[in-house]
């Protein structure tokens, strides 16, 4: 299996490929993994998608880069290409596993991460065959969350720079929006109570017990003041109970319908034209309104 992870720094980014996941039925499994350092490896490429950002590349991690081989690197690259393609035109369920991207996407717009250009974007394939889908993997970097504010979604849900994730919720395949905002809808009636019980339970373990120890030995060697846990895991609640109704109604506004843009002209077209009953009408006639795609357009 092939695993990428997407990291980038001051506009960089890296895929790296290392092993996830290793069956005895495939010789190629890809991990990807977008890298902030990818300057630092003697070998990386580019993909179309981000090459406007002159930062951005990516780099191996498994297989290691010296034992890459050119079909695998041509496979990668021109995959990736076509995922990326299929992604501005509304194709992408041939290429990406739908359901991977959007939890990964809702987990982080739960959490509030703010830092969406660092080590920690993940995306793997399987193998080399057509019913092998580019995934999100694992998360990863869980130091700026409860970052952006409660009353925001996190910053990968809409930097364009940074990954694919505008791209799918504008798209006029819904398909991906439908699937982020059903999976939101199955796990919202109990996350906050889920969340709450968890916090609770943590601050008052073992290892929340030797963290304040900690902390406190710390604020007495550096005379400097620190949080207790407690009162940590208190507002990590109090945060929670606020970002989650903001979650509730910004995701309830998320348009799952394709968008049809109105175009209104006074000239004649030589295109066939239908109306909303798939009956072709005369262009030329007055008045009349008539789809093409998914727009609309309004002759007066």
């Amino acid at each position: 299996m092939y695993c990428i992870s997407c990291v980038p720094v001051t506009k960089h980014i890296r895929f790296v490929f290392y092993q996830v996941i290793r069956t005895a039925s495939s010789k190629h499994n890809y991990a990807k993994w977008r890298d902030a350092y990818w300057w630092k490896e003697e070998y990386y490429f580019s993909t179309n998608y981000f090459e406007p950002y002159k930062g951005y590349r990516w780099t191996w991690k498994y297989p290691d880069e010296e034992d890459v081989t050119p079909e695998q690197e041509n496979y990668i690259k021109n995959y990736i290409n076509q995922a990326e393609e299929s992604i501005k035109n509304g194709t992408y369920e041939k290429y990406i596993d739908v359901m991977s991207f959007a939890r990964w996407m809702l987990a982080h717009d739960i959490m509030g991460t703010w830092d969406s250009g660092g080590s920690n974007l993940y995306v793997m394939k399987y193998d080399n065959t057509e019913n092998s889908l580019l995934q999100m993997a694992n998360m990863w970097d869980f130091d700026t969350i409860f970052n952006v504010g409660e009353y925001r979604f996190s910053n990968y849900h809409n930097g364009d720079y940074d990954f694919y994730y505008p791209a799918l919720f504008n798209s006029s395949n819904k398909t991906f929006v439908k699937t982020y905002k059903q999976l939101w809808d199955e796990i919202k009636p109990t996350l906050l109570e889920q969340l709450t019980d968890f916090i609770n339970q943590y601050a008052v373990s073992e290892e929340a017990k030797a963290l304040q120890l900690s902390r406190e030995q710390y604020s007495k060697r550096w005379n400097y003041e620190v949080d207790s846990v407690d009162k940590n895991a208190q507002d990590a609640i109090a945060w929670f109970s606020t970002h989650l109704k903001f979650l509730d109604e910004a995701i309830s506004q998320l348009n799952t319908e394709t968008s049809i843009q109105n175009i209104h002209s006074d000239k004649d077209t030589d295109q066939q034209m239908y109306n909303l009953s798939g009956t072709k009408v005369n262009a030329t006639n007055k008045n009349k309104i008539v789809i093409k795609g998914h727009k609309k357009y309004i002759y007066k």
